[in-house]
């Protein structure tokens, strides 16, 4: 009998999110202290940022516009963290 798989939860570093989002670690931090911004898990001193987290995040901040449809932030994340 096989058991079940348990869902993989993506995880991001601090610095892959502010690259993400065209900001600083030191802008993020701030952001954590203040209680906005994407939300975040804390491993003691190590933060990390799920996925699910992030893309509801830039779902959250999607501005459309009248002459384009709402791009979909799927895969956005890995395309943009690893086209630096």
């Amino acid at each position: 009998m096989k058991s079940p798989q348990s869902p993989t939860v993506r995880l991001y570093r601090a610095r892959d999110v502010a690259t993400l989002l065209g900001t600083t670690t030191a802008a993020l931090a701030q952001q954590r202290y203040e209680k906005r911004g994407p939300a975040f898990l804390k491993f003691g001193a190590s933060v990390r940022y799920r996925e699910v987290d992030l893309l509801d995040y830039l779902a959250a901040n999607l501005v459309p516009t009248d002459d384009s449809p709402a791009p979909r932030p799927v895969n956005m994340l890995d395309e943009l963290i690893s086209a630096r």
